[in-house]
């Protein structure tokens, strides 16, 4: 069963023995672990997609659950074509000087995201659909006690650490020799379970190119 985020917070108020009388304090602080962590190309973070470029359009909206993106194809004609076929990734300000036409229509040939969607350099002249697998994340981040999040099962020690160490150190200020020694004791446990989770990730990446 995943944890709620009031599980979280009774584990750390209990392992810095500072009691819940700082609940929001320790909320606030794993929101801040999870915004730190939420683009980690971890597996249990990954998901993909087809959104569709309507016809006329020249852009189209992000999943809501996205926080980075892993890579981008479209589908011209019966064949999808990539960062190295014929559909390139650019900034948008790059975007904009290629898009010199307004009126100019085909099929995307370049892309770039900006806020919470992607563009193409020239209006659509048909739907295009887009393979997009992506970094997935909390749609909102964890607030009520009853709340979760895509970290609090996989990714559980790496926030609890993280939070625990930013909670001390930059909510209660610690200062006291036992309390520094918690925080760096804290950052070390939440590195450490990252490395873990990331060479999890690479071992089912290559696991997957072998079979």
């Amino acid at each position: 069963m995943v944890a709620t985020l009031a599980d979280m917070v009774t584990r750390i108020a209990r392992d810095t023995g500072l009691g819940t009388s700082f609940a929001q304090e320790i909320k606030d602080s794993i929101v801040a672990a999870i915004r730190l962590h939420e683009t980690e190309p971890l597996w249990f973070l990954q998901d993909r997609t087809t959104l569709t470029l309507q016809d006329g359009d020249i852009s189209v909206s992000l999943p809501d659950d996205f926080k980075a993106h892993i890579s981008l194809r479209v589908l011209v004609n019966g064949r999808w074509m990539g960062e190295r076929h014929g559909f390139k990734s650019r900034t948008f300000n790059e975007l904009l000087e290629e898009n010199t036409d307004d009126t100019n229509t085909g099929y995307p040939e370049t892309w770039a995201l900006f806020g919470s969607r992607i563009y193409v350099n020239r209006t659509a002249d048909d739907d295009y659909d887009l393979d997009l697998p992506y970094i997935k994340g909390d749609v909102a981040y964890p607030s009520a006690d009853s709340d979760s999040s895509v970290w609090f099962d996989e990714g559980f020690e790496v926030i609890r650490l993280e939070a625990t160490a930013i909670f001390l150190r930059d909510r209660v200020h610690a200062t006291s020799e036992e309390l520094i020694a918690a925080i760096k004791s804290a950052e070390t446990g939440a590195a450490e379970h990252l490395e873990t989770l990331q060479k999890r990730s690479t071992t089912r990446l290559h696991t997957h190119r072998l079979s």
